[in-house]
């Protein structure tokens, strides 16, 4: 099997002619990919100059058109996979509630500002900024006796401010917590909250089945990496979703953001693990704290525990900071954003509403997984 790669038409050099054994050296650098090359015959006329780059999209080019070539007979031929845009497509009324922020009619600053809080101090501290839109509470900051009255209190207040109010589910969701969920749905279905935010399947199931007018939004964590991906869960009438921590700005781009928010600020989960560091260090005492975990190069690793769902979690010893990419993000057709508050005192919510972080990272948003 043969294939043909071709660059543009050499010119002539001005200094230096191209050297044949560099030629061969740098066509050779194959480096981690499949393929090595047994022998490289080259064939330079005199005083031809070619630059390095081209070179090496020579010997990529190449590499890539003869995997293809290899592959072909193994790709699919299904009418299914024709028109993969058909997949693609979103539900007419997540395209016109995303709609409303191009005229500016519902919002003058064209688009959404949401803040998610873990515990109460946090809201206490949130509420007094007017800049956010939409409140998500977070599911374990209520205690279970009391949780539909608090919470009802919690909407009522918000509301009254013209704040949207979202409860935010657990991450990890055990078959207690969801016979309690079960027990409280009917009663919870009559406070008017706009919806909830999920972070797992079976919580996903539950919302859908259990409520009557609830959005759903998925969290990070629900994965929709692709326009595939998102449709699919769309399809199932999810409201919105929340673009992966993962990706970065280029696959950000490429994406079908409509419906979609980012999260531009907050303390990245590294892990949930079931194993508690605080019972291991400290005994079980069922109380909420938070320990640091050092690594080699001395830097400290929140870890929170979850008492009632019984579970850590490990957050990066940085915060993500975006703000200053939002003008970006919205030409990429992202309209809602969102400040994720897990650990952070009301000094340091101050600090971040302040834009007065000393410390933070981009995340993923630069160099994305590797």
């Amino acid at each position: 099997m043969t294939y043909k790669a071709s660059i543009e038409p050499v010119s002539a050099a001005l200094k230096a002619p191209l050297d044949k054994k560099a030629a061969i050296d740098r066509i050779n650098k194959t480096g981690d990919t499949d393929f090595e090359f047994s022998h490289i015959k080259a064939q330079i006329g005199e005083n031809v100059f070619v630059p390095n780059g081209a070179l090496n999209k020579l010997r990529r080019d190449a590499i890539s058109g003869l995997c293809d070539k290899l592959l072909k007979k193994y790709y699919r031929n299904d009418a299914r996979y024709a028109d993969i845009s058909s997949m693609c497509e979103l539900p007419e009324h997540v395209v016109k509630s995303d709609a409303v922020h191009e005229d500016g009619a519902v919002n003058a600053k064209d688009y959404t500002a949401i803040c998610s809080c873990m515990t109460r101090t946090q809201l206490d501290t949130l509420i007094s900024y007017d800049c956010f839109d939409v409140f998500y509470l977070d599911f374990d900051m209520y205690d279970r006796n009391t949780l539909i009255q608090q919470f009802a209190d919690d909407v009522k207040c918000l509301t009254k401010r013209n704040k949207k109010v979202y409860l935010m589910l657990p991450t990890i969701f055990r078959a207690d917590s969801s016979d309690y969920f079960v027990s409280i749905a009917k009663e919870l279905d009559k406070v008017s909250f706009e919806g909830f935010v999920v972070k797992n399947y079976e919580e996903l199931y539950l919302t859908e089945n259990l409520f009557t007018g609830k959005k759903v939004i998925l969290d990070h964590n629900m994965y929709t990496f692709n326009d595939v991906s998102k449709s699919a869960f769309f399809e199932h009438g999810v409201s919105g979703d929340t673009v992966p921590l993962e990706l970065n700005s280029r696959e950000i781009m490429h994406r079908n953001n409509i419906g979609s928010q980012m999260i531009v600020y907050g303390y990245y989960p590294l892990m949930t693990t079931a194993n508690c560091v605080h019972k291991n260090t400290k005994g079980c005492d069922k109380k909420q704290k938070l320990i640091y975990l050092k690594d080699r190069y001395n830097k400290s690793f929140a870890v929170c525990n979850n008492c009632k769902e019984c579970y850590n979690t490990i957050y990066n010893s940085l915060p993500t900071m975006l703000t200053k990419n939002i003008g970006k993000l919205k030409e990429a057709g992202i309209r809602s954003f969102r400040y994720s508050f897990t650990i952070e005192t009301p000094k340091q919510i101050k600090a971040v509403m302040d834009d007065k972080v000393a410390e933070y990272t981009n995340g993923h948003y630069k160099r994305g997984v590797e």
